[in-house]
């Protein structure tokens, strides 16, 4: 999305299933450790959420749409 002249950028991954017992204060500090790690190596700030296995909605072919991008169409 866009906020103002900036984009926000929301990454949302998935724990594997062998991960899937992770408390809430491990996936946080696992997103913040992410957003730390692609600000170090993109050079963008980044929100990211991480979601339990299966968090991300499929097609019904099974793959997860990748992109959404919800800033305004430039004219």
């Amino acid at each position: 999305s866009r906020n103002n002249h900036l984009d926000d950028v929301l990454i949302k991954c998935e724990l594997q299933r062998q991960a899937a017992g992770l408390s809430e204060q491990d996936t946080t500090a696992l997103a913040r450790d992410l957003a730390h790690r692609i600000k170090t190596f993109i050079g963008i700030s980044t929100q990211v959420t991480v979601l339990p296995p299966e968090g991300i909605a499929r097609t019904q072919v099974g793959k997860a749409r990748r992109v959404f991008d919800h800033r305004p169409a430039l004219h």
